[in-house]
C-alpha cells in the first residue's frame, strides 16, 4: 500500500472514528440528567443492590443518602456495609456511624453497636490501620446474624432488611 492510499483511507474514515469516540468534555452533560433520588428511594435502591451483590452501585445509592442526611448514623453504616470489601475504609465509616448515635432511637443505636462489634471498631481507625487489614472473621459474622435476628424480633425495620443479606454472605 502506498502512502497515498493509506492517507486517503485515514481521511475517509476520520469522521466516523471521531463520531464514535467519546469526549467527556463534550459528550457528558454538565448537570445530572435524572433528578437525584429521594432519601427513601436511595435507601431502597441501595438495599436492593447490596442484596444483589453490587456493592459499588449500593455505595453510590448510599452516598446519595449520605448527602441528603449526613448527620444521622444510618447512611454511614450502610456505606460501610457496601464498602466492606475494603475493611479499613468500612471500619472508618462504621466509626463515623458510632459517633453519630447520640439522640437516635434505641433500635438504630443497637444496630450500629452490632456492626461496631462485627467490624471490631473500639477506637477511631487510622487511614491505614493494620487492625483492619483483613475482613472480620466468620465467628463475628455469625454473632452479627444472631444480633440482627434479635433486633428484627425487637422491631428494628432495617435489621429485618439486612438480616437476609448477612445470612447470604455467611452462606458463601
Amino acid at each position: 500500500m502506498s502512502a497515498r492510499v493509506v492517507f486517503a483511507l485515514a481521511v475517509s474514515l476520520w469522521p466516523a472514528l471521531r463520531a464514535a469516540a467519546q469526549d467527556p468534555s463534550r459528550d457528558l452533560p454538565a448537570r445530572r440528567v435524572a433528578p437525584a433520588p429521594t432519601p427513601s428511594q436511595a435507601l431502597a435502591l441501595g438495599l436492593e443492590r447490596l442484596a444483589a451483590g453490587w456493592s459499588w452501585e449500593a455505595a453510590r445509592c448510599f452516598r446519595e443518602l449520605l448527602l441528603a442526611d449526613g448527620d444521622r448514623p444510618t447512611p454511614h453504616l450502610l456505606l460501610a456495609l457496601a464498602l466492606r470489601h475494603e475493611p479499613n475504609r468500612a471500619a472508618r465509616l462504621c466509626w463515623d456511624a458510632v459517633r453519630r448515635t447520640d439522640g437516635v432511637p434505641d433500635g438504630v443505636r443497637r444496630l450500629v453497636e452490632a456492626y461496631r462489634r462485627y467490624f471490631g471498631v473500639e477506637t477511631h481507625p487510622e487511614l491505614v490501620d493494620a487492625r483492619f487489614a483483613v475482613a472480620p472473621p466468620r465467628a463475628r459474622a455469625e454473632a452479627l446474624v444472631a444480633e440482627l435476628r434479635a433486633l428484627a424480633d425487637y422491631g428494628v425495620p432495617l435489621a429485618s432488611e439486612l438480616l437476609p443479606i448477612e445470612r447470604a454472605r455467611l452462606a458463601d
